[in-house]
């Protein structure tokens, strides 16, 4: 039977597995008042037949083996916000930053996402766009990380736009009215088949040593 590999989480959680309650052998979260499942033994065909069967979401406990890259890669934007309690998600664009999640330990706590946020049309031009903006209305001297946060709602527009980590108030200043500007729509993200609004973070990263200053 095919093990758990590539899951796709909507949130990664600060919990500990000695922070959490067992009750009948299953961990149980006051923080949430749910239940939270241990998925690191289980097949792919028990974790669909759980969610099947649940008409909540599903919170579990995994090993970094079995979550989607794409989620540990976004895990340098989850340990950058969290001394200030956002909620980071997993998101499907390529990154350059890769850490461990949850430093020091190889389990991972989220809620499990079925489908996330996508982009009509991909990032990478999106990004190469805000990229030039910015590097025509600043005179940049090193490398530039700038992290942008918003809100992809039900209908699969993007609001809330903010930066949650930048490099100096002019730089974020650039970034951020140029991220906010660009038209896009997305395929929202769901859970059990149903339109969940979603936070997405976009690291926009500018190397003015490369032609263009551009990735």
């Amino acid at each position: 039977m095919a093990m758990i590999k590539d899951v796709k989480l909507k949130f990664a959680c600060p919990k500990k597995l000695d922070e959490m309650k067992q009750r009948d052998g299953k961990y149980f979260c006051d923080q949430c008042s749910k239940q939270v499942t241990d998925f690191m033994e289980k097949t792919e065909e028990e974790m669909k037949a759980i969610l099947s069967a649940s008409s909540t979401s599903i919170c579990g406990i995994f090993n970094v083996k079995q979550v989607s890259s794409s989620f540990l890669k976004y895990a340098a934007a989850t340990l950058l916000t969290s001394a200030i309690g956002l909620p980071i998600k997993a998101q499907e664009y390529p990154v350059e930053d890769t850490v461990a999640v949850n430093e020091g330990t190889d389990i991972v706590f989220g809620e499990i996402l079925e489908t996330q946020p996508i982009l009509k049309g991909g990032y990478k031009d999106l990004i190469e766009s805000v990229k030039r903006e910015v590097a025509l209305s600043v005179d940049l001297k090193e490398k530039v990380r700038v992290y942008v946060q918003f809100t992809v709602d039900t209908l699969g527009n993007p609001k809330d736009f903010k930066v949650v980590r930048g490099y100096t108030e002019a730089v974020d200043k650039v970034v951020l009215k140029s991220l906010s500007s660009k038209k896009m729509k997305f395929e929202p993200g769901r859970q059990s088949d149903i339109p969940v609004a979603m936070e997405v973070i976009i690291p926009i990263i500018i190397d003015p040593k490369r032609k263009g200053g551009m990735h």
